[in-house]
């Protein structure tokens, strides 16, 4: 799953994680949910993206990566 987003007035990709993972957490997205992501920002295709660590959407918080940013669906763990 990937989410475009507003970040600093301009359109970023969001990189969020499988949609299985996301599904198995019990969290989904709609257009024009209110968003707080915390990831790396970095170019990709000589674009702005984010690889998205910890993403909240209302009250929940979802965390995608450990601090060295490996992805948690990889290693088995979960929120």
């Amino acid at each position: 799953i990937h989410l475009d987003a507003k970040v600093n007035g301009r359109m970023t990709d969001i990189y969020v994680a499988p949609a299985d993972f996301l599904a198995d957490c019990g969290t989904t997205f709609s257009k024009g949910d209110d968003v707080h992501i915390i990831g790396s920002l970095t170019r990709l295709q000589e674009s702005d993206a984010v690889l998205a660590r910890e993403i909240t959407a209302g009250r929940s918080t979802v965390y995608l990566r450990g601090e060295d940013g490996t992805p948690f669906w990889t290693t088995g763990k979960n929120i």
